[in-house]
This record gives C-alpha cells, sequence and structure tokens, in this order.
C-alpha cells in the first residue's frame, strides 16, 4: 500500500542503539558523582577521656589564620621545631596521607608530614618548573600502627633531623625547610588532611607543639623549652582547638567536611606522583568511556553519517561534554576529585571505542 512503511533492520538497529546511548550516559554520570553526598559529614572528633583529636576518612581540622610566612607564629626561613604525638590507626600503602600540611593562598603545599605504611615522610616544596611543582622528600621509619609515638622533625642550618620516640631516626641535608624562603606568601596549617582533601589520614592526633628554634636532644628529652605555639587537644568538645592566647591561631573543626584549597580541572603537570594509584584511575577513566564512543559512534554511522571523521569528531565532542559536566559537579562533591586528566582520559577512551568499532565493521564486511 502507498504509505505503508515497515520499520526496517537499520531502523531497529538505530533505536535500539539510542537507548544503549542514553543508558551509557545516565550509568557514566552515575559513577562519576557517586555517592552524591555534596554535604559530607566531617569524620574528627574527640578522644573520650584524654586529650586527642581522633581522624578518619573525610576529616580534616584548618587554621583561621596563616601560621606560617610572614606575620605568623613561625617563619619557616628560620630554625625551628615540630614536635607532635600520634597513633596511628593504620599503615597505608595506596597512598600518602597527610598527618600535617601546610599551604599557601594559591593552594599549593609548601610542605607536609605524612605517614607511608609505617614510615614517616617530610616533603617540602624545591620550586616549580613548567607549571609541576618539584618536591625533596626525607622520612623515618618505626611508625606503627596502634601505637603512640614522639615524632620531632627539626630544622636547623640547612639540615633536617627527624626523631622517633626521642632518637634521631634520620638525618638529611639539602631537604630543609630554608627551600621555602624565597615563597614568603602566608601559610594556613590543615590537619588530617591535604588541602585538596584527598589525602586523609586515620589516626590519633595527642598533641602538636612548635617552638621558634632548634632544639637540641636534651631539650627534646626533657621537654623543658616553651614552644610558641601548643595545641593540647584537652577541650574535649566543641569545635575550636586552641593553641596560643592570640585566637588568630585557633584551629577549627568544621562539621561538613570542606578541602580548603580544592583545585577545577587540577591538570597533569600538577600531579604531585605518577604512582599505582594514579595509573589504576588512569585506565579506569579510559575503560569506561570505550563502550560511550562505540556506541555512539555506531548510531552516527547507521543514522546516514556516512564520514568516518565527522562521526568520531561528534562522538568525541559528546564524550569531552560528559566528562566536563561530571568533572566540573565533582567540584562540589566532598569525596570526589575535579580533574583535567579524567577528561583527556575519558575521551581518548572513547576515541579507542570509535576505532574498535571501525576495524569489527571493516572485519564483517570485509
Amino acid at each position: 500500500m502507498i504509505g505503508d512503511h515497515r520499520p526496517s533492520r537499520n531502523d531497529g538497529f538505530r533505536i535500539r542503539t539510542s537507548y544503549i546511548c542514553i543508558g551509557l550516559f545516565l550509568g557514566l554520570l552515575f559513577a562519576g558523582l557517586w555517592p552524591f553526598s555534596f554535604q559530607t559529614v566531617n569524620n574528627v572528633r574527640w578522644i573520650d577521656g584524654s586529650p586527642g583529636l581522633r581522624f578518619d576518612a573525610f576529616g580534616i581540622v584548618s587554621g583561621k589564620e596563616p601560621l606560617f610566612g610572614p606575620g605568623g607564629a613561625v617563619d619557616l626561613s628560620l630554625p625551628f621545631t615540630l614536635r607532635m604525638e600520634v597513633r596511628p590507626r593504620e599503615e597505608p600503602s595506596g597512598s600518602l596521607p597527610r598527618i600535617l600540611s601546610a599551604y599557601d593562598g594559591e593552594g599549593r603545599e609548601l610542605f607536609f608530614l605524612g605517614q607511608w605504611r609505617a614510615g614517616l615522610v617530610v616533603r617540602i616544596l624545591e620550586g616549580e618548573r613548567f607549571h609541576r611543582l618539584k618536591y625533596r622528600e626525607t622520612g623515618a621509619g618505626g611508625v606503627q600502627k596502634d601505637v603512640t609515638h614522639s615524632i620531632v622533625v627539626r630544622s636547623d642550618d640547612h639540615v633536617l633531623t627527624v626523631f622517633v620516640d626521642g632518637v634521631p631516626a634520620r638525618t638529611r641535608s639539602g631537604v630543609e625547610f630554608s627551600l621555602l624562603a624565597e615563597k614568603r606568601e602566608p601559610a594556613w596549617m590543615i590537619l588530617g588532611n591535604s588541602p585538596s582533601g584527598e589525602s586523609p589520614w586515620r589516626g590519633d592526633l595527642l598533641s602538636l607543639s612548635i617552638y621558634s628554634k632548634a632544639l637540641s636532644p636534651g631539650d627534646i628529652e626533657s621537654g623543658g623549652t616553651l614552644p610558641v605555639i601548643l595545641y593540647g587537644f584537652s577541650e574535649g568538645s566543641g569545635a575550636v582547638c586552641r593553641g596560643s592566647a592570640d585566637f588568630r591561631y585557633d584551629l577549627v573543626i568544621p562539621a561538613v567536611f570542606r578541602a580548603p584549597a580544592k583545585g577545577v580541572l587540577v591538570p597533569p603537570w600538577r600531579v604531585q606522583k605518577f604512582d599505582r594509584p594514579f595509573w589504576k584511575d588512569v585506565f579506569v577513566n579510559i575503560l569506561g568511556f570505550i563502550p560511550f564512543g562505540f556506541t555512539v559512534y555506531a548510531w552516527l554511522r547507521n543514522r546516514g553519517e556516512r564520514k568516518s571523521s565527522l562521526a568520531t569528531g561528534t562522538a568525541l565532542l559528546l564524550s569531552a561534554g560528559i566528562s566536563l559536566f561530571i568533572e566540573l559537579l565533582q567540584v562540589y562533591l566532598p569525596t570526589r576529585d575535579s580533574s583535567l586528566t579524567d577528561v583527556m582520559n575519558n575521551v581518548l577512551g572513547a576515541y579507542i571505542g570509535t576505532r574498535l568499532f571501525q576495524a569489527a565493521r571493516d572485519i564483517l564486511y570485509r
């Protein structure tokens, strides 16, 4: 009959492919934004019955005003000593959790004390080259899980010494805080995480004190010298940790977890370390967009798009748009990171998907 139209095999294929594309799009949104928590409880609490703070995943304590640098309590270019009592609750191996970190107004991490397995890591910003931050590192072992340790970091005359339980565990020249002498910007201190909120530490911080000179081993053992700042964490309740008579140096325990210097579309050259978690993330982001690129390309070609290059370009633009949308929303998700590297890997995955369909089509219709 005139006007009678029966769905062709290609029509059915396009309809099914359209549904698959929509399903994949929703799946990518779900995976990129899970667990959809735009407000996460800050997992820091006072230890019952004794002084100290307990840090867990997505926990952070931040300073109200700059503690380091010009106008602050501590000048990092001069000799000083940092002392703390810690009790780790794990020996991490997949990341480098921060016990203490300092960052400037640009969100750059000037230095940090972190934990790797049963060791303490001290990393200091050396400089910046081609927009990539370069650090120098030292550390010491003997920081065991569920054991209370006294940690002392002493900076003096271009030498950095790390003491663990009163014993000099590591002395190294060339890794000193005088590297920061040219970076005279004010710097804020945070505890239990990195400025971007990506490196949570799990453990108990029982005390923290900072001295305006390099303590001798005798002073370290006796503890007779008065610190410039002393956080005893003895308040037991509330949202403020007091460290001195000057309220500017009080620390705040926010009710909601929020990273103070979370990046937006952080580029790959800002990545500090290309370790196993980084490459795992690269693999997942590429793999996740291969089906999407494959299906969108298939839908475009069977929809009547004859030019392979135009179909490929359209699939890549759609993938880039979806990825950018997800990454920009992740800025407002405390548990996720906004990364330009992820966008690049997503587009690469989509491109691989388009090539896979083209290769399969060439084999079938050879």
